[in-house]
Parts: structure tokens; sequence; C-alpha cells
């Protein structure tokens, strides 16, 4: 079975973004119980699992956990990035944070 993380092109800048504290506050309770019940985790190998997003009903856009934080516990704000646009076609995502 191919493995790895990433498996879309990512056109990605590295900006921070602002996230609303109530949308971050949720975001990390939500997570927490993933996180302990193994459903976001790391396997031995090193390659991690589960991602958790969240979207705005006004906007396109969504947030999602970066790649590889399936190994922390908890995340900061800079762990997450704001997808804001998409090329199903091309299979290519656009990204900030």
């Amino acid at each position: 079975m191919d493995e790895g993380y990433i498996k879309f092109n990512c056109l990605w800048q590295k900006v921070e973004i602002q996230i609303d504290n109530e949308v971050f506050t949720q975001l990390g309770i939500t997570r927490t119980k993933l996180y302990s019940l193994g459903l976001i985790g790391m396997y031995p190998d090193g390659i991690g699992f589960g991602n958790i997003s969240t979207k705005s009903r006004k906007e396109p856009s969504f947030l999602i956990s970066g790649s590889a934080t399936g190994g922390l516990a908890s995340l900061k704000p800079s762990d997450y990035a704001l997808v804001t646009d998409y090329q199903i076609y091309e299979n290519t995502i656009f990204c900030t944070g």
C-alpha cells in the first residue's frame, strides 16, 4: 500500500492566519476528544493520521489541522491552515497558514 502524507498539489502561502478564539477553542476541545479516542494520532512508523477542520457558512474557505500534527496532543494556531480554494481536476489546493 502506498502511504504518505500529502496526496495532492498544495500551493501554500506561509503567512500567519488569524483564528477566532471561539473557533480555536471549540476545535481544541473536539480534537482533544478525538485524540484521546485514538482517532487522531501517529502510527509507529511516524505517519500521522486524522485531521480536524471547520468551515464557516459564510465563506467558501475552511480551516484544517496541518499535515504531520497527528502526534501532537494539542495544537497551536500555527498548526492550522486555511484552505482558500481548490481545483479538483488538477488535484490542487490553495492555502495559507
